[in-house]
């Protein structure tokens, strides 16, 4: 078990990975609640598997420089090789911002949620109508996998921070998480929503970092020694070709 989240323990933490990427759910407005910016330092093992040593939530949806001046001081205390952040919205502006603060842009990846292809995640080049590269990940398929990482204790997170129903802390976000289904006319369609009202944005912030390690790196989750014995070939070759090792 990781010890409590603070960023003095995580301090003390950060040079057991050789790999530290920094995922941001950016905040903002919105109907019945307000959406915060969410961080989460994700760190590679030398097993290969993942720690989230370090999370935030910052209080100041409405104000991006001083979201971006707090976020470039953990920054430099904790040093991320990489920012995973999500693109969608307001991603242009505050990746100009962060870069205003020092930090390269050769280091921030410009994540991207889609659900149109069977891939987990795919990187689409810059070219004259897409300016920034930009990292399409398919939402459900990654968050699938992400849970699944936590199930089988290949991802640890600091020591558990639930608090009361005011202050829930922030690994239960990954309790808003739902999965649905819905039938079209052209077959099944698999999503993974948000209960209303409840928060997810430390889980998605997770989900760019953790997705980020892996297709940086080509090595994903691989559970063939949990359950390996139990697949037939073909069963086996299909997991591959989903979530690939290399």
């Amino acid at each position: 078990t990781l010890p409590p989240n603070t960023i003095e323990n995580a301090e003390q933490l950060m040079e057991h990975y050789s790999l530290r990427v920094m995922g941001i759910d950016w905040g903002g407005g919105g109907l019945d609640e307000v959406s915060l910016t969410a961080i989460a330092i994700v760190g590679l093992r030398h097993d290969g598997g993942l720690d989230v040593f370090f999370g935030k939530k910052l209080l100041t949806p409405n104000d991006p420089i001083r979201e971006t001046l707090e976020i470039g001081a953990i920054c430099d205390r904790l040093k991320p090789q990489y920012i995973a952040h999500d693109f969608a919205g307001g991603g242009a502006s505050r990746e100009l911002i962060l870069s205003q603060v020092g930090i390269p842009i050769q280091r921030m990846i410009a994540c991207i949620y889609a659900s149109q292809k069977n891939e987990l995640c795919w990187s689409l080049p810059a070219s004259d109508v897409n300016l920034r590269e930009k990292l399409v990940i398919n939402k459900a398929r990654s968050l699938h996998l992400l849970c699944m990482t936590i199930r089988f204790k290949r991802l640890r997170f600091f020591e558990y921070d639930y608090i009361s129903p005011e202050n829930p802390g922030l690994i239960r976000d990954f309790l808003a998480l739902v999965e649905d289904k819905t039938q079209t006319v052209s077959g099944e369609v698999y999503r993974i929503t948000r209960k209303p009202n409840d928060s997810d944005d430390f889980a998605q912030a997770c989900n760019y970092a953790a997705t980020a390690i892996w297709k940086l790196t080509g090595n994903w989750p691989d559970f063939t020694d949990l359950f390996g014995n139990f697949l037939t070939s073909d069963i086996g070759e299909a997991i591959s070709e989903t979530y690939p090792q290399k």
